[in-house]
């Protein structure tokens, strides 16, 4: 596994560090993943900075992330968080995927996933800006992979990317849906077939 350090107004020590990389690689054999990265930032929060947050984005598969975080006055306590969260998100999907596999029988998918350009677009700075504007520059384009789930997995999935939409090919009707956060921190979901039926 790859492990990248980032500190804000902050250096991790070389222990932190070696401590963070063992809760790491604990909890992931644990729940038999075997991540291709790891991205961690540790910084001060607060009024004050009196609190350190510790934030760990976990590259498992292609296409699929695990975020997590955690949130204490000591350094050293934020990771003891950090782990103690990461071991109760991984348990609770863990829970819910073998609920899953039970009910349903398991076919190996051999169809491969739609793969779409993705765009990332700069945030609009003014409000004035002249209607004669085709559209914004792009910042960035790269590939996405559009996975064949079925929407029990796809919830699963946005939980623990902690992203705030996933499009994903229907197993249930072979559509493209799309599951994203509402305001209201519920899950919405769009599925084109259940409109077409309606």
């Amino acid at each position: 596994m790859k492990f990248i350090y980032t500190g804000k107004q902050i250096d991790s020590s070389g222990a932190f560090n070696e401590q963070l990389e063992k809760h790491l690689h604990e909890i992931s054999k644990k729940y038999g993943l075997e991540p291709i990265e790891a991205q961690c930032n540790l910084y001060r929060v607060g009024h004050g900075n009196h609190h350190f947050r510790l934030d760990c984005s976990l590259h498992v598969s292609r296409g699929m992330y695990v975020r997590c975080s955690g949130e204490s006055a000591d350094a050293y306590a934020t990771l003891v968080d950090f782990a103690k969260r990461l071991d109760a998100k991984l348990r609770r999907q863990k829970k819910r995927l073998d609920a899953h596999n039970r009910r349903r029988n398991i076919h190996a998918q051999t169809k491969e996933p739609l793969i779409a350009p993705s765009y990332v677009l700069p945030a609009e700075e003014a409000e004035d800006t002249p209607d004669d504007e085709a559209c914004p520059p792009v910042i960035a384009e790269v590939e996405t992979d559009i996975p064949d789930l079925s929407v029990s997995e796809a919830v699963m999935r946005l939980d623990l990317s902690e992203e705030p939409a996933l499009v994903f090919t229907n197993t249930g009707n072979g559509e493209l849906n799309v599951l994203y956060r509402r305001s209201d921190g519920n899950i919405g979901w769009i599925d084109p077939q259940i409109m077409k039926k309606g």
